[in-house]
């Protein structure tokens, strides 16, 4: 079968958080079929850095260094992404935090942190890219990626917890943690042609975890 489905050639891709992380890996994927990447993150040297390394891989990328959960902000990215004549054609939003903590012990302020970080970022982001995509009269898909248990800085703490990786190892139908990379493949096929009639749905790359629960 033709590869040309997957093609992501002429499109340009926003990744928030792809500075780092599963972000990363997903526009370092998306790069590779083809996508100009957009390079999101709240460090604008670390954003810098990953830009020139994706430039020196060959790739085209531009960097937009701001904070997710800063709307001023991202209505400001969008702005400039105009006047630079940049139209954004897939946005992923990647970017998200985790605060493990007993619920009696979490604080209002620290559960609007997840909440504005993890959920209204990407409304915020989402809104701000379909006003211009339906101007460009785009036919917008909406759809998400549902990931388990993935070998990130995030999770480094739980990966060396013996408790708890032993009880995941025992959940998850392939017995191991996922690797960054292995999102890239549901990520390129949502946002390419091989999936124009695929909206609203989650595709999970658990390792079977949610079909074993």
């Amino acid at each position: 079968m033709s590869t040309a489905l997957f093609d992501l050639s002429g499109r340009t891709a926003l990744v928030t958080g792809s500075s780092r992380g599963l972000g990363r890996a997903i526009a370092e994927g998306m790069a590779k079929a083809g996508a100009k990447i957009i390079v999101n993150g709240v460090d604008p040297k670390r954003v810098e850095q990953a830009v020139t390394e994706f430039r020196a891989a060959g790739h085209q990328a531009e960097g937009a260094a701001f904070n997710v959960t800063d709307e001023p902000a991202i209505v400001a990215a969008f702005d400039d992404f105009d006047k630079k004549g940049i139209a954004v054609d897939i946005v992923v939003n990647n970017a998200g935090i985790q605060h493990r903590k007993p619920l009696v012990e979490f604080t209002t302020d620290e559960w609007r942190k997840v909440i504005e970080t993890n959920l209204t970022s990407a409304f915020v982001i989402g809104r701000e890219a379909a006003k211009r995509m339906i101007a460009r009269k785009h036919g917008i898909q909406a759809n998400a990626i549902g990931p388990g248990y993935m070998l990130t800085d995030m999770n480094e703490a739980l990966v060396n917890n013996t408790d708890f990786n032993n009880w995941l190892m025992g959940r998850i139908p392939s017995k191991r943690w996922g690797r960054p990379d292995e999102l890239v493949g549901a990520a390129i096929f949502l946002a390419s042609d091989a999936s124009t009639y695929v909206n609203g749905q989650i595709i999970y790359v658990d390792g079977g975890m949610i079909a074993a629960m």
